[in-house]
């Protein structure tokens, strides 16, 4: 591990820190304008960053189930073609793309860096294949063990049933990757874009709408295709970083209890502490209340988060309140209140402006 000092007042750090977003819709982008890269929270936070410190990289990027790769107009760095079907694998069960083998399946992504660092699942035959800016067919590892020997082999100390591959791109510019299974299907999980930076902050924005807690704990500890393995191999990245935990909210509109919330959020902090990474917990702002779809409000929701936050000592950033007056305790008040000053979207995600105040709060808390 690459130790780092982070000190306060936006001075700089030593080394590269990663901070992985684990969340939903509220930050990935539901309220948000297109690209989500750059108009999410968490995209602000990068841009914003990067006008500290300089770019370190894309952060993973994830591939997306919940928007077809058929309609990718909310990430315009990624192209595919060919056949690609979506796999219930991958992140939250929920982010596996697999391409058909024949160098006409494709994922072509075009972003500025030096190496492109791809996770995929790992076949029982044929290898990958790839091309950086339309130049010669290399060869990537993408069967675990045996096989033919290719240009870029996997690497080290990650899960079995993962590869991850690091591919060299040049000089720093913009790199047009492309790549594809010969003899065997491709899935790729996600991929990350990384520049000549000796310190500074990767931000990655692993979140999908929809998703909930209970979904990222949900685990694969045998053949490594969805669950806690895969945080794990986010993990394993040569530096520091810290795992913001922010899923809750989808706990509160589905079924989950209060005991279920502390549960499932002890397995995700154990399971980020397991890893070496700093658990941080999050939730969002006041939603509007009439959202609710399970056993709780969403403030007796916050109250557990809280409550397990204080049993495992772990950092909770509470935003429930961050639109509204902190003496508040009414949650449509408290909606209101934000939803007046143009913050939401519609009842629970936040517009542009929204993402743009969760982003400025983040990086207050963070101290950078």
């Amino acid at each position: 591990m690459v130790s780092y000092t982070l000190t306060v007042g936006r001075r700089p750090i030593l080394g590269l820190r990663h901070f992985l977003v684990c969340s939903d819709s509220t930050a990935f982008g539901y309220g948000s304008s297109n690209p989500k890269q750059t108009n999410s929270w968490p995209g602000v936070l990068r841009t914003s960053l990067t006008g500290v410190y300089g770019s370190a990289g894309s952060g993973i990027v994830l591939f997306n189930n919940d928007l077809l790769p058929s309609d990718l107009a909310w990430d315009g760095r990624i192209a595919v073609a060919g056949t690609v079907t979506e796999q219930t694998l991958g992140w939250y069960r929920s982010a596996a793309w697999e391409f058909t083998a024949g160098s006409g399946n494709y994922v072509q992504i075009t972003e500025t860096g030096t190496e492109a660092i791809i996770t995929l699942l790992a076949t029982s035959a044929g290898i990958g294949q790839f091309t950086v800016d339309g130049g010669a067919t290399q060869s990537f590892r993408l069967m675990a063990t045996g096989g033919a020997t290719p240009d870029i082999d996997k690497e080290p100390g990650y899960p079995d049933g993962l590869i991850v591959v690091r591919i060299p791109l040049g000089t720093l510019g913009s790199h047009q990757l492309r790549l594809w299974g010969s003899g065997t299907t491709m899935t790729p999980l996600w991929w990350e874009y990384r520049r000549t930076l000796a310190r500074g902050f990767i931000v990655s924005n692993a979140s999908i709408s929809g998703k909930a807690m209970g979904q990222l704990i949900t685990s694969d500890e045998v053949t490594d295709t969805y669950g806690l393995p895969l945080l794990d191999a986010a993990m394993i990245q040569g530096m520091m970083g810290d795992v913001l935990l922010a899923l809750d909210t989808n706990e509160w509109t589905g079924t989950a209890t209060t005991a279920l919330v502390k549960s499932r959020l002890a397995t995700a902090i154990a399971r980020v502490r397991l890893g070496g990474y700093n658990p941080i917990v999050m939730v969002p702002p006041q939603p509007s209340p009439t959202l609710q779809g399970g056993s709780m409000t969403y403030t007796q929701m916050v109250t557990a988060v809280d409550e397990q936050c204080v049993t495992d000592s772990v950092t909770f950033w509470n935003l429930q309140k961050l639109w509204s007056d902190p003496s508040e305790t009414n949650e449509t008040t408290m909606f209101n209140a934000g939803n007046s000053q143009g913050m939401f979207f519609d009842l629970i995600h936040p517009s542009d402006k929204g993402a743009r105040s969760i982003a400025a709060r983040v990086q207050t808390l963070m101290g950078v």
